[in-house]
């Protein structure tokens, strides 16, 4: 079976911290592993190590305002590369035109205010995991 990622990304180590003790503490996530980044740049080589390793990443959290690259830039980066990754953002402030952006993109997969609620996190985190792992069941194998 290959090893499922989450990626959390945002520029306060506390944040991203807390996102996978929040996480980890669910037995849902006990076979997915919680991979923390504290700035976007960090994500891409993070990303192809993965991939490289043949893992899959069926969801990436990623705070919006951070230093040199704000989060609705990464994912639509990330987008390319990573067709079927739900994306959800994490704001901490109303940045509603981020949010359309990623949405008339179709590459917002949720929103989460900051400070979040842990139920609404973890429900939302699982929906994601579960809406993946779908999808990829129901995409036809085609014999070579």
């Amino acid at each position: 079976m290959e090893q499922e990622y989450i990626i959390c990304v945002d520029d306060e180590l506390i944040v991203v911290q807390s996102l996978r003790q929040e996480l980890k503490r669910d037995p849902y996530f006990s076979s997915i592993a919680i991979e923390v980044c504290d700035t976007a740049v960090k994500v891409l080589p993070l990303v192809d190590e993965i991939l490289a390793e043949g893992g899959r990443i069926p969801v990436i959290l990623s705070d919006q305002r951070m230093p040199g690259m704000n989060g609705d830039t990464l994912l639509l980066s990330l987008r390319e590369k990573l067709p079927d990754t739900l994306y959800i953002l994490l704001t901490g402030f109303a940045d509603i035109e981020a949010v359309v952006r990623l949405v008339n993109r179709q590459s917002l997969h949720y929103f989460i205010s900051k400070p979040w609620n842990r139920d609404d996190l973890l429900l939302t985190v699982k929906n994601a995991c579960d809406k993946w792992r779908h999808a990829r069941q129901s995409i036809p194998v085609i014999p070579s």
